[in-house]
């Protein structure tokens, strides 16, 4: 009908940034990261292989660009800070359990999102971060308002003492 063609022409001059974002009827994957870089090690999906290369020998170009980029490799952590992320004592263990709030108490920013947290329901994946509409990420000014105490990039100006002792008193059980 002429109402039907006149809203498919509608649609068609419409931005596509206008148009609602909606969930897509299946989830798309990309599979496991399982190969290998040759030159590097860095791990790829199959699909980001360079067109040049074949699937029994795939070359990439994201990672080291076929060997041409040599990126040194950073200095172990101190035995102390490795002992925290692989032993199994219990202060390892509440290490691992609380390592999100260690890094929120440590954070210049917090972070401003809404989490989706249904991809992780019923999976036994690894944790999915899925958020819904923007990120950004929450800066405050150099000094608190009257009366609040210090947070984030705000502590990083005050004597490490007073900024440990604040650190603390929000995050209470680390």
């Amino acid at each position: 009908s002429r109402r039907q063609q006149r809203n498919r022409q509608c649609h068609r001059t419409v931005s596509l940034a206008r148009i609602p974002y909606q969930e897509p009827v299946s989830v798309f994957t990309c599979g496991q990261m399982i190969v290998q870089c040759d030159k590097c090690n860095a791990l790829h999906w199959p699909g980001e292989r360079l067109s040049n290369s074949t699937e029994t020998n795939p070359h990439f170009g994201m990672c080291c660009n076929q060997g041409l980029i040599d990126i040194e490799l950073d200095d172990p952590p101190p035995l102390e800070l490795q002992q925290l992320f692989v032993g199994q004592d219990s202060r390892s263990r509440s290490f691992r359990d609380n390592i999100r709030q260690y890094n929120a108490a440590l954070a210049f920013t917090s972070l401003g999102v809404e989490v989706v947290d249904s991809v992780n329901r019923g999976s036994r994946g690894p944790y999915m971060f899925k958020i819904a509409g923007e990120l950004c990420h929450r800066t405050g000014g150099l000094l608190p308002p009257l009366g609040d105490q210090p947070s984030y990039a705000q502590l990083y100006i005050y004597d490490p003492r007073h900024a440990l002792d604040s650190r603390m008193m929000r995050n209470d059980n680390l």
